[in-house]
């Protein structure tokens, strides 16, 4: 390489991959491993099992006070770049708290303190889910066509694209769907909705969806 780097901490979810590769060269996590087992890194903030290929949630839940502070707390904690659990329900709250002029350590009311209660029962049901990297599996066929599927709407509380789903079919009629996206809070105000109105109709969704499809490109997006 030009700039003389050597690079390391190398991972890979292929064996004959890593094979060639020296253990001082490997990520920690890659030194004697058996990728059929559950084996996770972080990679740019985001839990990946290199095992299964697929993209992970870790969810490690701190007891915060019910406070506007302690909310944003929570939120953010759940670090998404790329969009998988987007939690909209949270932000819509804290987006209804700021509204109502809640002070940063006053505690919410009672309505609103059981619909947070209520999200975060839920949310360690992510610890469960996952998303594969890759948006074709390796033993499907050459897809002879690929479609982007989109849900989309508009709102005072969302907008944009909802859910994406890439659609890929092959020449024996198989075809694998894939998860590209999902959604965004929308402004608070009546003008804010009618420009989410016009980015849905006009298609804009498109230029957040090509920016996942870029960063989930890794080795073989069809």
């Amino acid at each position: 390489m030009l700039g003389g780097f050597k690079l390391t901490k190398w991972l890979s979810t292929y064996k004959h991959v890593l094979a060639v590769v020296p253990d001082k060269d490997r990520a920690t996590a890659a030194v004697n491993i058996d990728l059929d087992g559950q084996k996770t890194e972080k990679v740019l903030g985001v839990t990946w099992n290199f095992g299964s290929d697929a993209f992970e949630f870790a969810v490690d839940l701190k007891h915060k006070p019910i406070t506007l502070r302690g909310l944003l707390s929570v939120i953010s904690s759940l670090f998404d770049p790329l969009g998988f659990v987007a939690p909209v329900v949270a932000r819509i709250l804290l987006q209804r708290l700021c509204k109502q002029q809640c002070g940063w350590d006053e505690e919410i009311s009672q309505d609103y303190a059981s619909v947070w209660q209520e999200w975060l029962r839920d949310l360690p049901t992510l610890a469960a889910a996952s998303i594969k990297q890759c948006f074709i599996p390796p033993d499907f066929q050459q897809p002879i066509r690929r479609e982007l599927h989109y849900f989309a709407d508009a709102s005072t509380s969302g907008y944009a694209v909802v859910v994406t789903y890439l659609r890929v079919a092959d020449d024996d009629g198989k075809v694998h769907c894939a998860f590209v996206s999902d959604g965004k809070n929308s402004p608070g105000s009546p003008e804010g909705s009618h420009s989410a109105s016009v980015g849905t109709a006009s298609g804009n969704p498109c230029s957040s969806t090509r920016s996942v499809l870029t960063k989930r490109a890794g080795h073989r997006t069809g």
